[in-house]
């Protein structure tokens, strides 16, 4: 998301502001617009960050708003599954890791992040055929003590 006026639509998750957590989900096959939100106040003003997970640069963060760049994607190749891609992220207070399909695409300490809402926005600006969004299975895990 590189402007803050670029239409998206997304998804919450509300019940609770964690700083330490694993999810997990599976992203089906034609999945191309795919941002995962954390670290968000509970206000109705989009903030925290945004990690890209899909082909337009898996592993790239940002911060919202604004999108500044808190890191770059990895030069990394995804690998294709039939099934679509299993995606993990796991948030550890301020550090944050992502993995596509077992490879690797974030290992980033954001000194900033704070404990937030999380969620999923998925960019209305792709390219024909136009974006698609379709998640499988998605599973929460709140960590708890250090």
């Amino acid at each position: 998301m590189p402007e803050d006026r670029d239409p998206a639509i997304g998804g919450w998750q509300r019940a609770r502001e964690a700083d330490r957590y694993v999810i997990r989900f599976h992203a089906a096959p034609g999945t191309n617009a795919l941002q995962f939100v954390f670290g968000a106040s509970p206000s109705q003003q989009l903030d925290g960050f945004i990690l890209t997970l899909d082909p337009t640069g898996y592993g790239k963060i940002q911060k919202l708003p604004g999108g500044a760049v808190v890191a770059d994607a990895p030069n990394v190749s995804v690998p294709a599954a039939p099934y679509g891609s299993l995606v993990e992220i796991a948030v550890d207070g301020q550090q944050v890791f992502a993995r596509v399909n077992g490879t690797q695409v974030a290992n980033q300490r954001i000194p900033e992040l704070r404990a937030g809402r999380v969620g999923i926005l998925a960019p209305l600006s792709r390219p024909a055929p136009g974006p698609t969004c379709d998640l499988r299975r998605p599973r929460i895990l709140i960590l708890t003590g250090n």
